[in-house]
């Protein structure tokens, strides 16, 4: 007989998608211009011309394998543009570059052997440790995406090690897996006397997308750096006598001009309920004055309003300016000189950012502002920002100006010491989706299926879920957010019938496959099995954590395999690796399965990761490693 647990698991997914309307499923309105950017100097990695010297223990190759299984294995794919270093520990030279820098924005990728380590040095003396921390469950300032500590040989046993900065979270992926690395640096200051004034800070250290460091100020070198001293400028250094690893795709921004400056501001006031920007020289002016900062809240407590903010700007250098402006269901106008670089409607929220790039001379150019909100609604607040040549991103607006009022109090779904199940919407690839059930399990790995669509959209590992969006105040968003390192992956179904392997994979499922959803059940220990049925065959899916590891293990048992196929991932780039495992889209993730071949295949520009089923009933199990 059914349990009351396991009837539940079956009918409330199905009376949830029931009550799934026609809005709810409308797409956010999308970030307009979201892929403009300043670039980035990229050192070239063909040879070592970015760099000092190339000693010995560095080589250029073409890719990088490490084995997970075997210490400090590392082997140089051939090819260019990436760096290995191949020395074992207490061996080899450091590599420096060829600039040096004050304030950067540095990003690069890198990869660990199983137990390797080396460090990030900006400055060549304030560390960003590399090290192979796949499964620590308490990071240290020692370990992946840590501010290593400062050292003092004269402090008491067990007190010289100093200012060291563990991770926020520990966010590092498994060794011979590729990770990003974003660091934003202040360098320390000086007066015209060289007395420091301002300690070096690490404004932002980010690892595989998670913010880990923010706001932290050094004193002094860390330990290890090879300069002692500190300095406005410095080189970078990457360590080499600490056991193999690899860089690629190093690249960085100077910021070596002071910002952008508004002056000789005037704001105007109007009262507007027209839903599109009026002209308004045929309207009364309320007033106009002048100010000293352009703020939202100049407004007062008005509604149905408008600003217009005409001043200058006041330029640094010659270049290209790029410039981010939003407003919450406002209306934005831009003008600088005879250009205007937005001219936007209300339709979109705080977090849709538009952004453009002019180029500007050094001097001075006016410019205006128009802040239009015709309605009496609660939403607040508007900003604008600008990056330019040496110029790091900073606010034109008050700090004060795009809030719309105090940070509500997160709102937390944690683990428990059994698995939870979270219904909600989540943003993937762009769009909204919304008959997601994510899921919590007490070893910290968690995941969101797609009931739509029959698929796993994103697993990661850390906190689970930030359900501000959904249940604070009216829940408008009603997003759920991820709490830790996360994967996305591809969001078409996962098991169709295809004819051959050179038809191309459907993006969603038709309605001639006729897919049904068969809600899940529960086992003991709440972890789920979802249920459906497809192209006339019922299919099991479960998803179930390692412990120890960031390992997911999955499995489809399926009573009639004949024709169907399972798409394991796709990407840019998928390659076997020499122990049989799967690295996909760029070594984001591994795929192993236990010796099975699966089929490579190109389309549209991408990478597809197939396996053909056998006829009959079976089960298919395989792992997803980051």
């Amino acid at each position: 007989m059914m349990n009351l647990k396991d009837l539940l698991g079956l009918l409330l997914p199905l009376l949830w998608l029931a009550a799934c309307t026609s809005d709810s499923e409308a797409p956010l309105p999308p970030e307009p211009e979201a892929a403009v950017a300043l670039p980035f100097t990229t050192v070239s990695l063909s040879d070592f011309s970015g760099f000092q010297s190339g000693p010995e223990n560095w080589v250029v190759a073409g890719g990088a394998y490490a084995d997970r299984a075997q210490k400090l294995m590392m082997q140089p794919l051939e090819g260019e543009g990436v760096l290995v270093n191949t020395a074992p520990p207490r061996s080899g030279e450091h590599l420096f570059t060829a600039f040096e820098h004050g304030d950067i924005e540095l990003e690069l990728e890198v990869m660990t052997a199983k137990n390797s380590n080396s460090g990030i040095y900006l400055q060549g003396r304030y560390e960003v440790q590399v090290f192979d921390s796949w499964g620590v469950e308490d990071p240290q300032h020692s370990d992946m995406g840590g501010i290593y500590q400062r050292w003092d040989d004269d402090a008491p046993k067990g007190e010289r090690g100093y200012e060291g900065h563990p991770p926020s979270m520990n966010a590092a992926k498994a060794p011979g897996l590729w990770q990003q690395v974003r660091v934003l640096f202040h360098a320390p200051r000086f007066d015209a006397e060289g007395n420091k004034v301002a300690n070096a800070l690490f404004k932002e250290v980010w690892l595989n997308g998670i913010k880990v460091h923010e706001n932290v100020e050094l004193t002094g070198p860390t330990r290890a750096a090879p300069f002692t001293d500190e300095a406005p400028t410095g080189l970078i250094m990457l360590q080499g006598d600490h056991g193999p690893v690899a860089y690629r795709n190093i690249r960085y921004k100077r910021y070596d001009n002071p910002p952008v400056e508004v002056r000789n501001l005037t704001v105007a006031q109007y009262r507007t309920k027209s839903e599109e920007i009026p002209a308004f020289d045929t309207m009364e002016v309320q007033s106009n004055t002048p100010v000293d900062s352009i703020s939202f809240h100049q407004a007062g407590t008005h509604m149905r309003f408008a600003l217009i903010y005409d001043g200058v700007l006041v330029v640094p250098e010659t270049g290209d300016y790029l410039f981010t402006a939003y407003a919450n269901r406002a209306a934005i106008r831009f003008v600088v000189g005879k250009d205007t670089l937005f001219d936007r409607s209300n339709a979109y929220s705080i977090d849709a950012k538009a952004k453009a790039v002019t180029k500007l001379s050094a001097g001075t150019v006016p410019f205006q502002l128009i802040f239009h909100k015709p309605t009496n609604s609660w939403y607040r607040g508007f900003g604008l920002e600008v990056e330019g040549p040496g110029i790091e991103q900073h606010a034109l607006t008050t700090p004060a100006s795009p809030k719309q009022g105090p940070e509500p109090e997160p709102i937390v779904i944690e683990p428990e010491p059994e698995a939870i199940l979270q219904r909600c919407f989540m943003l993937h690839e762009g769009k909204k989706r919304t008959h997601i059930v994510a899921v919590a399990t007490p070893q910290g790995l968690h995941y969101a299926y797609d009931l739509e669509q029959g698929t796993l959209l994103k697993a990661w590992s850390g906190g689970f879920l930030d359900a501000t969006d959904m249940w604070h105040e009216r829940g408008e968003a009603q997003l759920g957010q991820p709490l830790g390192m996360t994967i996305d992956f591809h969001s078409d179904p996962e098991l169709y019938p295809l004819p051959d392997e050179n038809t191309a994979w459907p993006d969603s499922l038709t309605t001639d496959q006729t897919y049904r959803q068969g809600g899940y059940e529960l086992d003991p220990e709440g972890h789920p099995t979802f249920l459906y049925q497809t192209g006339g065959a019922s299919v099991k899916v479960q998803c179930r954590p390692a412990a120890g590891e960031r390992r997911l293990t999955r499995s489809f048992t399926i009573d009639k395999g004949d024709g169907f196929w399972l798409k394991l991932g796709d990407g840019n780039t998928i390659e076997q690796l020499p122990d049989g495992t799967y690295a996909v889209n760029n070594h984001q993730y591994l795929i192993d399965l236990g010796g099975r071949e699966a089929v490579l295949r190109q389309t549209a520009g991408q990478t597809e990761l197939l396996l053909a089923l056998d006829s009959g009933a079976q089960t298919i199990q395989y792992d997803i490693i980051w």
